[in-house]
């Protein structure tokens, strides 16, 4: 359920910024193909590296095994503008369904955010978890699921994540009252409309977005070509204000995406 915006998507519709004031915007397609640390203000770990990803090619920041990023002031101040929203496309190489019938596993990739003032932390996790010999479902079974975690507890989407497929994450903050809503899509299928209204982590850090790839397989399954997929990749992060116009056009730049990823 939308806290602040309708949430109609319409590829048929122009999906530009209009008059939206855009606070960031990277799509990382003029950053060298390369470790991320020092372009664009970004920081990184020597693994995190620009890299292309379709055959167009479009460049996306991937975090290879253990990887992980950083990019500060990507929110405007809440003084200025206590509701904001958070777009970014995301995919994962290897999902826990890949993970053979008779081995067990536990994959967790996390994308951490710190809003414009402190206190103001979330967390957007896939997690892929299997028992040995048993199919990835519902627990004690297993999970496969990117989820929203705030101090009012953790929602898990209700669809499971598959493997190269790019999913857009949009978050909607208002800062003021230190809530955040969010969806999933798939291109311009929404999949996931958790309840919104949630509350954020006390934290003393601010105004930061930090993409994190999980570093090792917990469990018995450790195939050395299959560890160097245990990556997330990041492309496309937006952070905006929407005008009146735009309201009925989420994501943002949903037929841009669509048109991107051909």
């Amino acid at each position: 359920m939308r806290l602040f915006f309708s949430s109609i998507v319409s590829l048929g519709l122009a999906t530009t910024a209009m008059a939206s004031p855009i606070f960031f915007q990277q799509n990382f397609d003029t950053l060298n193909l390369a470790t991320i640390n020092g372009q664009a203000g970004w920081t990184g770990s020597a693994n995190s590296v620009v890299q292309n990803v379709t055959a167009n090619p479009i460049r996306a920041l991937k975090m290879n095994t253990g990887g992980s990023s950083s990019r500060t002031g990507i929110f405007d101040s809440a003084a200025n503008n206590p509701l904001q929203r958070l777009q970014f496309d995301m995919l994962i190489p290897f999902t826990i369904n890949q993970v053979p019938f008779a081995n067990s596993a536990d994959i967790q990739h996390a994308i951490t955010l710190f809003g414009p003032s402190v206190n103001q932390n979330l967390f957007i996790v896939y997690k892929g978890a299997k028992n040995p010999n048993q199919a990835v479902q519902s627990p004690p079974s297993g999970v496969n699921s990117i989820s929203f975690r705030g101090s009012s507890g953790t929602q898990d989407s209700t669809f499971s994540p598959q493997p190269n497929v790019w999913y857009t994450v949009v978050l909607d903050f208002n800062f003021a009252t230190s809530k955040f809503d969010g969806q999933i899509f798939q291109g311009s299928t929404l999949l996931w409309d958790p309840v919104g209204n949630r509350n954020f982590f006390a934290n003393g850090n601010a105004n930061n977005f930090v993409p994190q790839a999980d570093n090792v397989f917990d469990g018995t399954y450790a195939s050395i070509g299959d560890v160097a997929d245990l990556a997330l990749v990041i492309d496309n992060v937006v952070v905006f204000v929407p005008e009146p116009a735009t309201l009925g056009l989420i994501p943002l730049a949903g037929a841009i995406l669509a048109r991107r990823r051909k």
